[in-house]
């Protein structure tokens, strides 16, 4: 769940960033939710009041009455620790950046392709964080298999095979349906026949995914392309 702030007083270039968000936000099938502010002082001034209602910011560098990355090291004073993202025009401010532990430093537009890899990015950092599950029942059986313990998950027959560190549970469904269900920041599919978990991932070659434990998965010629862009975010 992403609890997005924009400051920026310009309002088309709110608008077409939000409206990126939102498209990158909705095919991760993230929950969101974005604001506004055409001003630093009443972004302030909402940060200091609550703290935790914001858990990424996007900073356009000039704003007023002070300047998106003076913004941003006043934040940083009064403890806010979330992630932040600078925007300008030009790269000028972009040695400042470091200064205030900005996350990423975008030039304007920001286009779809840049947020889809910074949400991918930072999406992985928060899931290893938490503790989240897949959660599967079939009859009186129920499964509660933590993301980070899957491997890869690959058909069998009319069954799919989820291979997990400890064990391999064969679960009646289609490789698809599986797949609607699962974070795309933490699974990809690789294959017509495998998913693969993203941080089990050793290294790719060639045409084939190496995973930690040294099993080699096939990456078909129709998924390669979105199966690298995912590995250079």
């Amino acid at each position: 769940m992403y609890t997005i702030a924009i400051c920026d007083a310009d309002s088309s270039a709110v608008k077409q960033l939000n409206t990126e968000i939102r498209k990158v936000l909705v095919n991760l099938k993230i929950m969101h939710t974005v604001y506004s502010f055409a001003n630093a002082e009443s972004l302030y001034d909402t940060v200091r009041r609550y703290p935790e209602k914001f858990n990424l910011l996007f900073l356009e560098t000039d704003v007023q009455p002070y300047s998106g990355v003076e913004l941003a090291g006043r934040l940083r004073e009064l403890g806010y620790d979330y992630e932040i993202v600078l925007i300008s025009k030009n790269m000028d401010y972009i040695r400042d950046g470091y200064d205030i532990e900005a996350c990423q430093y975008f030039t304007k537009p920001v286009g779809n392709s840049q947020l889809r890899r910074l949400f991918f990015r930072l999406s992985r950092k928060m899931l290893q964080r938490s503790s989240q599950y897949l959660l599967l029942n079939h009859g009186t059986i129920f499964y509660k298999i933590p993301y980070t313990d899957v491997n890869y998950i690959e058909t069998a027959h009319r069954k799919i095979a989820i291979h997990t560190r400890d064990e391999l549970i064969e679960y009646p469904c289609k490789l698809s349906e599986i797949e609607k269900m699962l974070p795309k920041t933490f699974f990809t599919r690789c294959h017509q026949s495998f998913i693969i978990q993203i941080f089990a991932v050793s290294h790719l070659a060639m045409s084939k995914a190496v995973l930690k434990d040294g099993t080699e998965i096939p990456i078909s010629r129709s998924y390669k392309d979105n199966v690298q862009m995912i590995f250079s975010a």
